[in-house]
Parts: C-alpha cells; structure tokens; sequence
C-alpha cells in the first residue's frame, strides 16, 4: 500500500461513541486486495488509533481500479464494539488472529511422515 492515502469522509458519532471513516487507499497495479488485517494495520498507524478499536466494514477494489475504497468504524472503547457493531463483523477479526495462531502453530509442529518414517 502507497503513503498517500485519502480520507474520504470522517463523521463523529456522539451517540455510539465512534468515528464513522471512509478511506481511499491506493495500491499498485499488480496488487491483491490488502487483507483485513493489513488494511487495519495501515489505518491505526494512519490515523494514530488503536487497531484494537478498529472494525472494518466493508473493503471495495474495483476491478482494473488502482485504489480501494475502506469503510471503517474508530471507537472509543471495545465495550461498545460488542454493543453496537454485528456479532459476523467482530467474529472476522477475531477469526484472522486464530488463522494466525493456526499458521504459526503449523510452522512449529514437525514435519509428517508417513508408517515408513519417510516425509510426505
């Protein structure tokens, strides 16, 4: 993803205790959509919050397009994450730290082998 990024729109939301965010990222031409985790990695250090407090709505790269369009909500503590956002959107977040856990626990277990003893 490129430093120069451009915040579309930021709307403070007294009544849940959020900022309401819509970025435009831009990538390069041969990149992949950035992953949840990345895209949350890249708005905390952008806006100086808490990645913690960030819940990705929505992630729009159109095809042939050299920008992605991020929707994002920013609150002020976790308990109103619960409170207000979806249980499916809290559920990605925590979903890609086990897939992390997943892949870091596969990189240390030993390689398989089969009854011979010989890998597979």
């Amino acid at each position: 993803m490129s430093n120069s990024s451009g915040l579309v729109q930021d709307n403070r939301n007294p009544l849940t205790k959020r900022r309401e965010v819509v970025l435009k990222i831009p990538v390069s031409k041969n990149e992949a959509t950035p992953s949840r985790a990345k895209t949350k990695q890249y708005i905390a250090s952008l806006l100086n919050v808490d990645k913690e407090l960030i819940v990705i709505k929505s992630i729009y790269h159109p095809f042939g397009s050299r920008e992605v369009t991020v929707v994002v909500n920013i609150y002020d503590t976790p308990e109103k994450i619960r409170l207000f956002e979806r249980k499916y959107l809290i559920e990605r977040d925590i979903g890609n730290k086990k897939k992390e856990v997943t892949k870091q626990q596969a990189d240390e277990a030993p390689a398989q082998t089969d009854k011979k003893g010989d890998p597979k």
